[in-house]
């Protein structure tokens, strides 16, 4: 069940989908008022068409994936610690269940404008927001909407394809969608979306990446929110087998990095891959048909989600099925909590590279990790593959409860190209100070991952 929780300084905003069918799904609010507020309304995106509301007025604004709603009778105004519960029926065309995202209210007695939680550690300051339309202020072309953006901005598309071969971001920016908007990197072998350090408190959300080599590439930008996104197609046309290549999403350095409801499907190597970074989040993913080719070792880094050198990072609530991959690969790693993940039939779609045979594949593999929590998960397996399996280094610190899960295997021996620097890689709690370079050249010289 997909649930999400705001908070505002008059009003907590609490969602979740409780009926999912081919072509729509139905959501619950509810509603709290933290102060007395009078003539209220609370204002949300959803990049779907409402189609029916109830206990609530429904008010759909001109930007077409903006929403208000506000009291009715009796619930105009509300008192402190009261709720209100409205129900809304959404149409999707039968894609991704997506949650309501609360952006700001209004009452009588005051008005306050809120953007989502987001802590900016660049510090920025803009006094002014301004929304910038794609098709009505620049003629369609994205890439010189976003030129043009300043920090805090917010860049809208409309409901239509941008083909491009890249664009890079460096500014602290929201790029939105609606239905039917897509970026199309029309089989670049470039990132689509590039984001650097500048970009960082940056928000990417409701539309549709595809066709690239990987969709999003963001390196030292701290503090980024990804979230209701389809991304699809990518690395599949171009096999480029070293570095962070034919990926869904690279996240290097992304320190608070908040990567939500979403999904990731159609991918060469890798859906996600988050290195080097300090705090996060990776939750209520949908993550399908991964490495099905066999194009990319599963003993190299062709996984669902993979983790290397970070610390205290939360993956949760994720779906996975026909993964050619390791599922989840939390790898030399510390405090990472692995719960409530659903991994289905896991080597089903079993298939080794050409060029290394000597690979396998698991639902969650806990290697060199410390401190780490995995609880709540369910796998299933085909013959001999393993829902999960923990090293011994791992299994020393880690915390297991209340899984299900097929076949599993705990204390399995640890391979190490270098004992000492491996081990001071997952106990670090700052990846800055974990230095890989005291690996890698042993690393990659006994690696296969082909040409």
């Amino acid at each position: 069940m997909l649930a999400t929780e705001k908070s505002s300084s008059a009003f907590n905003f609490d969602a979740q989908v409780v009926e999912n069918w081919k072509g729509g799904y139905k959501i619950e609010i509810d509603l709290e008022a933290k102060l007395d507020v009078e003539d209220w309304e609370v204002n949300f995106s959803l990049p779907y068409e409402i189609k029916e509301a109830y206990g609530v007025e429904l008010m759909d604004q001109c930007d077409d994936d903006i929403y208000s709603i506000s009291g009715q009778n009796e619930q105009v105004n509300l008192q402190k610690g009261q709720s209100i519960n409205p129900i809304f029926i959404i149409e999707d065309n039968g894609q991704l269940a997506l949650i309501p995202d609360f952006i700001s209210y209004e009452a009588k007695t005051s008005t306050v404008t809120e953007k989502p939680e987001k802590t900016n550690k660049t510090n920025k300051t803009n006094n002014k927001t301004t929304t910038i339309n794609v098709e009505q202020d620049f003629d369609g072309d994205l890439e010189n909407a976003i030129a043009a953006a300043k920090d805090g901005d917010i860049v809208k598309l409309g409901n239509k394809t941008y083909y491009t071969d890249g664009i890079i971001i460096d500014k602290d920016i929201t790029i939105t969608g609606q239905k039917d908007s897509v970026i199309d990197g029309d089989g670049t072998s470039e990132s689509i979306l590039y984001l650097m350090k500048g970009a960082s408190g940056a928000t990417i959300q409701n539309l549709e990446i595809t066709d690239g080599n990987n969709g999003i590439f963001a390196q030292e930008a701290s503090d980024l929110t990804l979230k209701n996104l389809d991304i699809n197609n990518i690395g599949i046309d171009q096999t480029i087998r070293n570095g962070p290549n034919n990926t869904g999403i690279v996240l290097d350095h992304a320190e608070g990095v908040k990567l939500v409801n979403s999904k990731i499907h159609n991918i060469g190597r890798k859906a996600v891959g988050l290195e080097n970074t300090d705090g996060g989040i990776i939750r209520n993913l949908s993550i399908q048909n991964v490495n099905l080719a066999a194009e990319h070792a599963q003993s190299h880094d062709a996984a669902g989600i993979k983790l290397f050198n970070t610390n205290d990072i939360t993956v949760s609530k994720n779906y996975f099925s026909d993964i050619n991959a390791i599922n989840i690969w939390n790898d030399t790693t510390n405090l990472t909590t692995i719960e409530n993940n659903v991994i289905e039939n896991v080597g089903e779609d079993f298939l080794a590279p050409a060029f290394n045979n000597q690979v396998d594949i698991f639902g969650i593999y806990n290697e060199k990790s410390s401190n780490s929590l995995v609880q709540g998960n369910e796998a299933t397996t085909v013959g001999r593959f393993l829902g999960l399996r923990a090293t011994e280094f791992t299994t020393e610190t880690m915390t297991i409860e209340d899984n299900t899960l097929d076949r599993f295997e705990l204390g399995t021996t640890d391979y190490w190209v270098n004992e000492s620097a491996e081990k001071l890689i997952a106990l670090t709690e700052n990846p800055d100070q974990a230095d890989f370079s005291l690996i890698a050249e042993e690393y990659l010289a006994q690696a296969n991952i082909g040409d």
